[in-house]
């Protein structure tokens, strides 16, 4: 199993933690303004006029696929949630002894995930609609009806003659319920659904990283 250590951008303490959640309700109460200094979920909305665009198995707006972690901190600020996977790899892959760092940026009213290994952008994942290819691939974006899907949380796909590839994706529905590019490459994009026809996430990186199945 992963160990998971929740570190939060601010480094404070749970003392100060506390009193800074006392000062937010007061000037909430004014205001109609929210503030958080916990560990956990983070309102805070990252203040970003980035491009919507998304390329496959390259970037999402401005963070790209072997990008320095300083450099996506310079464009995004800073995140509001930041966790620190030590034993996310398991023996025998690629990044094996590794610690994976997984950073969440709240922009466009969704998140926006980075992982990091050794401080570069391996893995880059969105479920905000916000982003979208040139031909309009992105979240909230509906898969033609003669495709298949996933009907069941065993595998079963369908329904029966539909079609498993789309754009370049092929569908996998037995362990993944997405659509995939080549895991062979050096780069892949998966557009993660939920037993249904709706693009729900889309996530690219490192194949080493990504762990398709694993």
């Amino acid at each position: 199993m992963n160990t998971e250590h929740v570190v939060h951008p601010s480094g404070m303490t749970s003392r100060s933690t506390v009193a800074l959640a006392g000062v937010c309700a007061v000037y909430a109460a004014f205001v109609g303004a929210a503030c958080s200094g916990s560990e956990g979920t983070d309102v805070r909305q990252t203040r970003v006029q980035d491009p919507p665009r998304l390329v496959i198995n390259t970037s999402i707006g401005y963070v790209r696929l072997g990008m320095p972690r300083a450099e996506v901190d310079e464009r995004y600020g800073e995140p509001s949630r930041v966790n620190v996977l030590a034993d996310y790899f398991p023996v025998g892959t690629r990044y094996e002894g590794k610690k994976l760092t997984r950073a969440i940026y709240n922009v466009h009213a969704d998140a926006l995930r980075v992982d990091y290994v050794a401080e570069k952008v391996k893995v880059i994942e969105t479920s905000s609609r916000y982003y979208r290819t040139a031909s309009g691939i992105g979240a909230g974006r509906l898969i033609p009806s003669d495709r298949c899907m996933r009907l069941d949380e065993v595998g079963y796909i369908g329904p029966a003659g539909c079609k498993n590839t789309w754009r370049g994706f092929h569908f996998d529905g037995e362990c993944l319920d997405a659509w995939l590019t080549s895991t062979r490459d050096t780069a892949m994009t998966m557009l993660m659904m939920d037993r249904g026809r709706r693009i729900e996430r889309v996530r690219m990186g490192d194949p080493d990283v990504i762990l398709p199945c694993f």
